[in-house]
């Protein structure tokens, strides 16, 4: 699983993309390998893509464990499925390019900051199998 990760970690950096909420994830991964890695700051209110992200940016960020629970929360009930998001209604496309809508991104914020996700684990697009399986696993993951 880790080459999957690798891949998609290479093609971030081969395309220049410099985004906190991807970062912060490739780090808890690879470590010693990104600390060096700049990342920008972008203007989040004129990109309606970052919009969508705000919360998870906001979760990230919190020193506040409720309030990382909150925030995740907020970005599973009102943004995740967004009209801006890259995937909305991808279900209706005659392109194969729908793969369901999982918040991954939600999964692995949980995952990494151990956060309770007792009051969102029953929404529709949280992974919650993914991240109790994680949980169930994470001591015998390689380092």
């Amino acid at each position: 699983m880790l080459i999957f990760f690798a891949i998609l970690v290479n093609k971030i950096d081969n395309d220049n993309i410099s985004d906190k909420l991807y970062e912060f994830i490739i780090k808890q991964r690879f470590k010693t390998d990104r600390q060096n890695k700049r990342v920008e700051d972008y203007d989040q209110d004129k990109s309606l893509i970052l919009k969508v992200y705000k919360n998870l940016r906001r979760a990230i960020n919190s020193e506040v464990t409720f309030e990382s629970n909150d925030l995740i929360q907020k970005y599973l009930e009102k943004d995740f499925n967004h009209i801006h998001s890259g995937f909305y209604n991808s279900h209706k496309s005659r392109s194969n390019v729908y793969f369901g809508y999982w918040s991954f991104e939600s999964a692995a914020i949980v995952a990494i900051l151990g956060l309770d996700d007792s009051k969102f684990q029953e929404n529709l697009y949280y992974p919650k199998d993914l991240v109790n399986y994680y949980r169930s696993t994470v001591k015998n993951l390689p380092s």
